[in-house]
């Protein structure tokens, strides 16, 4: 039973934490030399893949953020084009207004890098804050609340911004966790569970014990995997 190559970084950061502390529950991992130092290791890499996922993490927090401004900006756009279609003339005049302001960094502005999408909604916000600009929003159902909204959304990305550069920076920048993966991986797969599979074939007792605690864990971490791939085909081939 080997890892699967195709497990995240986040789950075999999990896997590796899980296995060490199975092992160093066991004496064989203090008695026996030669595994005492492969349980360092595996311990090492636990460690420091966990330590470098937190990036990983770190950056997918600030993703939904950014989905967030994205669903706003877009709404707001989406919400300009109804009031310009209405049969309102007053309506169309404002819709019309905010949309050629809007134009000037449009939907577009949502696929941007997050820098240049910040700098492009800031300066949104900017004239979408000028006297006429307020003035025509007033006038249409909804558009001030989206503009608030929009104002908002910008602001707790820029707070989680700053919160998630400061955790990546406090990460060692030498390790990054999909280096970590493969040796990792091969620590498990090439010499641990085989050493471990030897020795329960030679000696019994904690070395069989371990050995069948570490396979009904790689194996829980390889179906998850197996799971969302036959999820993901499943979603496919009903679109």
């Amino acid at each position: 039973m080997n890892v699967l190559a195709r497990l995240t970084v986040e789950q075999v950061a999990s896997l590796l934490s899980s296995l060490s502390s199975l092992a160093e529950k066991r004496a064989i991992s203090k008695e026996d030399d030669f595994f005492s130092k492969k349980c360092t290791s595996l311990s090492d890499f636990s460690f420091r893949m966990t330590k470098a996922s937190n990036k990983n993490r770190a950056i997918s927090k600030l993703d939904a953020f950014d989905a967030a401004r994205d669903d706003v900006l877009v709404r707001l756009g989406t919400v300009l084009e109804g009031h310009a279609a209405m049969p309102f003339e007053e309506n169309v005049e404002a819709a019309k207004t905010l949309l050629s302001l809007y134009a000037k960094y449009g939907k577009s502005a949502a696929k941007e890098a997050y820098a240049t999408e910040s700098a492009k909604i800031k300066s949104l916000l900017l004239d979408l804050d000028s006297q006429g600009a307020q003035a025509a929003a007033k006038v249409l159902l909804g558009v001030s609340e989206l503009i608030a909204a929009l104002k908002k959304a910008q602001a707790d990305f820029d707070e989680e911004n700053t919160r998630v550069t400061k955790e990546i920076t406090a990460v060692s920048q030498e390790e990054n966790a999909y280096t970590l993966k493969k040796p990792a991986i091969s620590l498990v797969n090439d010499e641990i569970l085989p050493y471990l599979s030897m020795m329960a074939k030679v000696k019994g007792g904690e070395y069989a014990e371990l050995l069948k605690e570490m396979e009904t864990e790689v194996k829980r971490a390889n179906a998850a995997v197996s799971r969302a791939k036959v999820t993901g085909k499943t979603e496919e081939a009903t679109k």
